[in-house]
């Protein structure tokens, strides 16, 4: 505990009090300070032993038992002394030791040990309650007595209470505490006084004007509350200084007639996120008038829906970051919500505690609809998108079966050559429909997670041997290993068994080559896969390597291609967060092939 607070709470003990360490007195309350001067002819108590407060014969026994306290590190102790005389009855005084963390209190002088132990406790969590503000945060103390008349005499105050109040504490003590406050607020003040004393249950906290020695406003943060001084009934009154606070909320609401035009709602609030200004449209919004969210919890203005995190959760994020953005649910004063996003802002003082609150909610109800229409929008689309692969995949399968049949009878030349075109035709619709279900699936589909690339390449390449039964395929695949893992989805299967079909299709030879690689790349510190297909066809012209991705392009030698396959690829590679591109399988040669690169994150 530090010295200043233990220094208080010997203040606040109705009987002499002193603070040790090791026996030595570090302070003396008053009343203890006087008993040193007049019994022992000290100029002050402080540097002395607790036992030579005493008269001879008792030194040793209050030596011996402050020792054997310390030695047993005793939280309380108690030493009864007496004192006989041949014409006067006999006489007791009890000493009282507390532990106060790292040094001791010392109470003397004390006719009835019980009550003034329980007095200490009480004392010591009342003062540890205002630690930081009695060392951290600059709080000051004083305390008030009335005495006949004389209504809030100042008994005591302490060094940070003089100095906030810019006097000595000699120029203070003794005088009334309202002289030093503000004219038009002394009745309330001493009103307010009164109420603390009989215990009526008013608030205990408010602001409260004083003047400082040249008659300019200081303004307090005041909190008030019973106690004893001398062992009569006295108010204590802690008190931090606020003028500088003050004056950054006038700056900031004059600041903040800035935002008058804004379209959104700004909202200010104080250290104890309490409203002190809010913008034109944020009242409109919420059809408030301003005194009525004037002092009011910021959280006034929203209502806390499911999933939503509670204020307090909210608060306890902005003061770990100094911010906070999120959607809440906004409430009028009518009981209307509406969804908003929030950004909150905490402006901290010096010492990084929160100053001011700054609170922009936009309405968001218009996106919010449209998000919700693209979602009914998107729930159509891929219903007619699996209508399209199943119903009327059923029916092409129907007819390709016809078509089989068909060709199994006789016909002529003509017959023979139309329905085996028409067989093509169909398989070809066939294969649309299924690019264009996958493509949907890859704009909708689920989380990444870390696929084997080798594993996926030898399953497209027995696709494609089966898929091409009629036609010699060679495909070579050259991997460094034998697991190379990126982050992907099932669909990573669809991506390579189109780049092999792209290979495989515009092969010259009659034999099909494609040459598939894999290898690890490295910049910056990604770690990428790379998967290159290379095929020995017409190659790509320089102009039609950009575009050869997007949907519906396709290339001259395919005329009746659908122009989706490689768009596929496309669509699946931005969903994996990689890239795609393609270049001359031989470089400076179009003619001899192209080859095409597609990046993907490693898992």
């Amino acid at each position: 505990m530090d010295l200043e607070v233990a220094r208080s709470l010997a203040d606040l003990v109705s009987v002499d009090a002193i603070v040790t360490s090791n026996g030595k007195i570090l302070y003396a309350n008053p009343s203890c300070q006087a008993r040193a001067i007049s019994e022992r002819g000290w100029a002050t108590a402080e540097e002395h032993f607790l036992w030579d407060l005493f008269v001879e014969e008792k030194v040793q026994q209050v030596k011996e038992w402050y020792e054997e306290l310390k030695s047993r590190d005793a939280r309380f102790g108690r030493l009864v002394l007496r004192t006989r005389t041949e014409d006067a009855p006999e006489e007791a005084e009890s000493l009282i030791a507390i532990r106060l963390v790292d040094r001791e209190m010392v109470v003397i002088k004390a006719p009835d040990t019980q009550p003034v132990m329980e007095r200490l406790t009480e004392l010591e969590t009342m003062t540890l309650m205002f630690k930081s503000y009695l060392h951290d945060g600059g709080l000051g103390l004083m305390i008030l007595q009335d005495e006949g008349e004389r209504h809030g005499l100042i008994r005591y105050i302490s060094p940070e209470g003089a100095t906030i109040l810019e006097r000595d504490s000699s120029d203070v003590v003794g005088i009334e505490a309202t002289a030093f406050v503000a004219p038009d607020e002394q009745e309330g003040i001493m009103r307010w006084y009164q109420a603390r004393g009989t215990r009526t249950g008013e608030d205990a906290h408010q602001e409260v004007r004083f003047l400082d020695p040249r008659g300019e406003t200081l303004l307090l943060d005041v909190v008030m509350g019973g106690t004893t001084w001398n062992g009569e009934p006295a108010i204590y009154c802690l008190f931090r200084d606020e003028t500088a606070r003050g004056i950054m909320i006038d700056e900031l609401r004059r600041f903040a007639q800035g935002f008058e035009t804004l379209n959104d709602t700004m909202v200010l609030a104080d250290k104890d996120f309490n409203v002190i200004y809010v913008n034109p449209e944020g009242l409109r919004r919420s059809g408030y008038t301003f005194e009525e969210v004037l002092g009011q919890p910021a959280y006034i203005f929203s209502r806390t829906m499911d999933g939503d995190l509670d204020p307090m959760e909210v608060a306890t994020a902005m003061f770990e970051k100094g911010h906070w953005t999120g959607e809440r649910t906004a409430e009028s004063k009518d009981g209307m919500t509406y969804p908003v996003e929030i950004s909150v802002t905490m402006t901290p003082d010096e010492k990084g505690d929160p100053e001011m609150i700054t609170v922009l909610s936009r309405d968001i109800s218009e996106r919010k609809a449209a998000e919700r229409n693209l979602l009914r929008a998107r729930e159509r689309a891929e219903f007619f998108t699996d209508l399209l692969a199943h119903d009327i995949n059923n029916y092409i399968q129907g007819v390709i079966g016809f078509l089989d049949l068909l060709t199994r009878e006789e016909l002529d030349p003509s017959q023979e050559e139309n329905a085996q075109r028409a067989k093509e035709q169909a398989a070809r619709v066939s294969e649309l429909i299924e690019r264009v279900r996958t493509i949907s699936k890859a704009q909708h589909a689920d989380e990444l997670k870390p696929v084997d690339l080798v594993t996926v390449v030898e399953e497209a390449v027995g696709d494609m041997t089966q898929k091409y039964t009629d036609r010699t395929c060679e495909i070579r695949v050259d991997s460094p290993d034998r697991e190379m893992k990126v982050m992907a989805d099932d669909l990573l299967r669809d991506l390579v068994i189109n780049l092999l079909d792209n290979a495989i299709k515009f092969s010259r030879h009659p034999t099909a080559q494609v040459d598939v690689k894999l290898e690890h790349r490295t910049f910056e510190r990604a770690h990428n896969i790379i998967l290159s297909v290379a095929d020995h066809g017409p190659g790509i012209p320089d102009e039609d390597k950009t575009s050869i991705f997007f949907r519906f392009v396709r290339r001259v030698e395919d005329p009746e291609g659908s122009g989706l396959g490689l768009s596929l690829v496309l669509a699946l590679t931005d969903r994996y967060q990689g890239r795609v591109l393609v270049e001359d399988r031989v470089v400076g040669e179009q003619g001899k092939g192209a080859r095409f690169i597609v990046e993907l994150p490693a898992a």
